[in-house]
């Protein structure tokens, strides 16, 4: 290999092993590929998908998905830096065949989701999950606790820096309405900017089209869910809200949750489909169709819905949900899924999400959750460089449920606890650090949890000393329910 030279920074490099067969070829500026001599039966067919193989093998095949005797024995070689960052936003004319490699994965590892062994361990996994949730359901409605602002603060959670992440159920629809709503109770108590939330099936953010005052916002999901909202009481309380000079963030899930129900991800199903088996996250790397028909990145897609959005409403800064750091696999957390040859892809997304915001109104900041409360090693497993992805994130959500609804008191997640919370944050590289907020978990309205006072006092004292930008409310409604009295 070493005649040909090292490729460039922005030059893939793949080699390609088949048993008696060696075959080399590098990629030049993506367009087109040069290919080396190769002999054998597997010559064109290795022409037509070699890069494709080559990649999804080193994701698939590397990690014990296939079996010896099914298929022949890849790896790939990259120039390191390139395996993070590519140091540019990629074309859509490169992303098409990155993004093909994925789509290959994911069929490579579906394949696998159908042997025994991964059925029965995520059989396992929900035995062990869901008969803790039904009782913490129970255990809600005879110990759940409500949290104050004042419960928080004595706590030492400072205010200044707590966001409260809620949906439209924490406000009075009617006082919204009528223009009697006092916003001026949220800045008298401190707080300067809140999130507001689209979990689960991501409808309203990814379908929006035009403002039409009459039509239905279907985001009340953690409270007063009978209230029918409309596009023009979101922009009475946006408007409310910034007479406070408090900040509004628009937030979306990147879930297939009830897909058949939801005309965009329906309509681009065979792109957005999930990459990892028994997840309902979106695959965010890939092309999708937007309302002009033309087929760009999903992440492009996310920045023109962000801008109409931005212009109708007036958001200041965009929440990338669950779903959308990486490639998780939830119900099955031990499963051989390893996309760390995928990292400068999810650099790129962030990339090109951030630039674009940034585009719509320089001031607007961009959220995101980061997935599972890992670290830097658990995320490269996901594809996910977390030092390189800093620079293209305002406030990273470091979910710290090990106490409240993944730990012992709720789900019961094998191996999640607030102990290894601390670990996973302490690790975070310095400069991210700087922009970490961690979730307080209040409640959840949907998933039947609460928080305790105990345990977001344990936890502020073990993870608040590494979350440089403060604290998360998830989710808040309870707290406004309070102040809107």
């Amino acid at each position: 290999m070493e005649h040909m030279g090292k490729p460039r920074q922005e030059t893939g490099a793949f080699l390609l092993r088949e048993r008696q067969l060696t075959f080399s070829y590098f990629m030049l500026n993506y367009n087109p590929f040069k290919i080396f001599p190769m002999t054998g039966k597997f010559s064109k067919y290795i022409k037509e998908r070699g890069p494709v193989m080559a990649a999804a093998a080193a994701l698939a095949i590397g990690n014990g998905i296939l079996p010896e005797e099914d298929a022949p024995q890849y790896e790939m070689v990259e120039d390191p830096h390139s395996l993070v960052d590519r140091g540019r936003i990629l074309t859509p004319e490169e992303l098409h065949l990155e993004y093909e490699i994925i789509g290959t994965a994911r069929d490579i590892y579906q394949r696998m989701a159908t042997t025994r062994e991964e059925i029965w361990n995520v059989t396992k996994f929900l035995g062990k999950v869901v008969p803790n949730m039904a009782i913490m359901k129970a255990y809600e409605a005879l110990w759940g606790e409500n949290v104050s602002l004042d419960d928080l603060e004595k706590m030492g959670i400072e205010r200044k820096t707590f966001s409260p992440l809620v949906d439209l159920g924490a406000f009075p629809l009617q006082k919204v309405r009528e223009g009697t709503a006092d916003f001026s109770r949220l800045k008298e108590a401190g707080i300067g900017s809140i999130v507001i939330m689209e979990d689960r099936a991501p409808h309203f953010y990814l379908n929006y089209g035009d403002f039409d005052a009459d039509a239905t916002v279907p985001l009340n999901r953690h409270g007063n869910a009978d209230d029918v909202w409309t596009m023009s009481d979101l922009k009475k309380l946006v408007d409310g809200l910034h007479e406070q000079d408090i900040k509004v963030v628009i937030g979306f899930w990147g879930n297939t949750a009830e897909h058949e129900k939801n005309p965009f991800v329906n309509r681009n199903w065979d792109s957005l489909k999930p990459v990892v088996p028994y997840s309902d996250d979106i695959n965010p790397l890939s092309f999708v169709e937007d309302e002009h028909g033309e087929r760009i990145p999903f992440g492009d897609y996310i920045v023109q819905q962000y801008t109409k959005l931005n212009a109708d409403f007036g958001f200041d800064g965009l929440f990338l949900g669950d779903g959308l750091m990486g490639f998780r696999s939830f119900l099955d957390p031990h499963g051989p899924y390893n996309f760390a040859e995928e990292q400068y892809l999810w650099t790129d997304f962030y990339r090109r999400v951030y630039n674009g915001l940034k585009e719509v109104d320089e001031a607007d900041t961009l959220w995101a959750y980061d997935c599972m409360a890992n670290g830097p090693a658990a995320a490269r497993r996901n594809g996910v460089s977390l030092e390189s992805i800093t620079p293209y994130i305002d406030h990273y959500i470091f979910q710290s449920y090990g106490n409240d609804a993944w730990g012992k008191d709720y789900m019961k997640v094998p191996g999640y606890n607030v102990h290894r919370d601390e670990q996973q944050i302490a690790s975070l590289p310095p400069e991210l650090k700087k922009k970490v907020k961690y979730s307080i978990g209040l409640g959840d309205a949907v998933e039947h949890w609460k928080g305790r006072k105990k345990w977001m006092t344990e936890k502020h004292m073990l993870i608040g000393p590494h979350a440089g930008a403060g604290t998360l409310g998830v989710w808040s409604t309870e707290i406004f329910s309070q102040l809107f009295k």
